[in-house]
């Protein structure tokens, strides 16, 4: 069962010549990294906030991230503590298919990579220019994520993820030297839009995943190139957005689309139920907005409602802070320094460095 084991991929960093200098080996850091170590409700939650992060201003698109949760369950293997796909279900696919879900996943492990290392803030490239005001040229090579730190800044980091199975024909090097490529474009697209925003780092990913067939683990392999901050001013944007995103996850529209204007939440407890856990308190969904079923065109009989009803409003559910929900409806964004959350898992529960949970019984 894909929501009850834990999971880990190979984590592998390396400089930076290595990887855009031609013909020359990749050359890991002198500094080794740990195994990333994660659940599986984290990696759907990561596959889910991406799929949201990129239609905060589409509706129809809700499903979307429905159905790749749906799908989820049964691509990834359950016998290895390595994160492995699942040999039968990959093969089953057709490439452009089987391409995609390899991307998606890959998204939401780079998702939950940046959270774990400084940036709690996500948000889609597309989506921040557009909502920014930033022109992107056509047919731009463009990254995957803006990112931002807890301290609200203009400072912000771009990353792009390049998954691949380890079957696959290209290199990891290649990957990552795209990867790169493609932020760079991405720093030169803000920088050249007077933006106010200073890219000051850009990582490149290449998840690489193996079945349960093979004896190469599924590794992480990415690269962290530098650049100088420049001045730093604050900007909530970023932040919002990525809220934004969570409010769209689970059906509120009003308030996603609040934050993306710039505007208050306006917070509707009567969907919620305030708990408490330690010293804080958070406000866990219990009940379906009247605006996925009144606004959304597709039936509801095309998806698992017993699923659903499982992951968003049984047993199972999500929550935010009640901190992270008072800063958001009174824009007080000052205070957000004062806050600390830590991912962390639980049997009852994942809590994420954003302030969000998913309670899982």
């Amino acid at each position: 069962m894909l929501f009850i084991n834990n999971r880990e991929v190979v984590t592998e960093e390396y400089t930076n010549t290595s990887v855009t200098t031609p013909h020359k080996n990749l050359s890991p850091v002198k500094q080794k990294h740990s195994n990333f170590q994660f659940t599986s409700w984290r990696l759907a939650h990561g596959i889910a906030m991406t799929i949201c992060s990129q239609n905060l201003t589409k509706r129809s698109a809700w499903y979307d991230h429905i159905a790749t949760l749906l799908s989820l369950e049964n691509l990834m293997h359950t016998s290895t503590p390595n994160a492995r796909i699942d040999s039968n279900r990959i093969n089953s696919l057709r490439d452009f298919s089987r391409t995609s879900r390899i991307g998606e996943i890959s998204q939401g492990l780079v998702y939950l990579f940046l959270q774990d290392n400084g940036y709690p803030f996500i948000n889609d490239f597309e989506f921040f220019c557009d909502n920014k005001g930033i022109s992107i040229p056509s047919k731009s090579s463009t990254p995957d994520f803006v990112c931002q730190a807890k301290n609200l800044s203009n400072q912000i980091c771009l990353a792009e993820s390049k998954g691949k199975e380890t079957t696959s024909s290209k290199t990891v090097k290649s990957k990552l030297s795209k990867a790169l490529k493609q932020c760079s474009s991405g720093a030169n697209i803000i920088s050249t839009n007077s933006s106010g925003f200073n890219v000051i780092k850009s990582l490149g990913f290449c998840p690489e995943w193996s079945d349960e067939r093979h004896s190469e683990n599924s590794t992480l392999h990415f690269v962290d190139p530098i650049n100088e901050t420049d001045e730093v001013k604050l900007d909530t944007s970023p932040m919002r957005f990525h809220y934004a995103a969570w409010f769209y996850m689970i059906g509120d529209f009003s308030n996603a689309e609040r934050l993306v204007k710039g505007e208050r939440i306006v917070f509707k407890e009567h969907y919620f139920n305030l708990v408490e856990i330690g010293e804080k308190q958070f406000w866990r969904l219990g009940r379906p907005f009247s605006s996925i079923i009144k606004n959304i065109p597709s039936p509801w009989d095309l998806l698992s409602e017993e699923y659903f009803s499982r992951f968003f409003f049984g047993q199972t559910s999500v929550g935010i802070s009640d901190d992270i929900v008072k800063i958001l409806a009174s824009q007080e964004y000052s205070k957000y320094s004062e806050l600390e959350f830590f991912n962390e898992s639980s049997k009852a529960i994942e809590f994420f460095i954003d302030g969000t949970v998913i309670f899982k019984q």
